[in-house]
């Protein structure tokens, strides 16, 4: 419930009727060292889709809809971190003009991960 008082986070839903099936969220106020230069930047801090809906086009539509909505709110760049082993996300992002600009890692429990940077300009 936290998220969803965030004055920093918003929150876009792709329906199936009344039926929530994948969700995005932008971020703003974060940096990573590899954007820092860049000005006037946003997170995309999460997507996803249930799986019953991959391949129907939910996904992409959100994602359209996600990066038009923080173009028009004023930012000229989104960046996101993807975990290097997620073929499927990889070439999502890639689709959408996701471009890899440095690696970070991140402990996940007891695993390190290997976190992809990706920006592109809106």
């Amino acid at each position: 419930m936290a998220d969803l008082a965030d004055t920093q986070r918003t929150i876009y839903l792709a329906c199936d009727g009344e039926v929530p099936v994948a969700f995005a969220v932008l971020l703003t106020g974060t940096k990573d060292d590899f954007i820092a230069h860049l000005e006037d930047t946003v997170e995309l801090q999460r997507i996803y889709a249930d799986p019953e809906y991959h391949g129907t086009g939910a996904a992409g539509k959100l994602m359209a809809h996600t990066l038009d909505q923080a173009k028009d709110r004023g930012f000229k760049y989104a960046w996101l971190g993807a975990w290097e082993k997620n073929v499927r996300a990889q070439a999502f992002y890639a689709k959408f003009g996701f471009t890899k600009v440095g690696v970070r890692e991140v402990w996940v429990g007891e695993d390190l991960h290997r976190d992809d940077i990706l920006v592109r300009e809106l």
